[in-house]
């Protein structure tokens, strides 16, 4: 009974950390942080357990890194636009925050 109520309670702050650091910093730093614990998962079972690794793994993982380098620096381009939408037009929420007609996201804020 001890193991699970300890079971549940490391996963329960493992999505409270991880839902934070969406909150915080965002999806894709979340996702990219999610991505890095697995590799450095991978990387660790490599270790412990001696494994051969061959050229398509190093490959692999320079592929893998570089995606998720590539989705870093897409997303930041994408938050420093103007925020308008295709036909240029861009309104206001009631709290502040812009919507762009061509934009699945919604920018909540206040102005200030």
């Amino acid at each position: 009974f001890a193991s699970l109520f300890m079971i549940g309670l490391f996963l329960s702050m493992a999505v409270f950390m991880h839902i934070r650091l969406i909150k915080e910093s965002g999806a894709v730093i979340g996702v990219a942080v999610a991505t890095l614990r697995e590799v450095a998962t991978v990387i660790l079972s490599y270790i412990v357990y001696p494994k051969s690794f061959s050229s398509m793994h190093g490959i692999s993982a320079l592929l893998v890194l570089s995606g998720i380098l590539l989705t870093m620096t897409c997303s930041s381009n994408q938050s420093t636009s103007t925020g308008r939408g295709t036909n240029g037009t861009t309104s206001t929420t009631p709290s502040g925050g812009r919507l762009s007609r061509s934009s699945t996201s919604i920018e909540l804020g206040t102005n200030r």
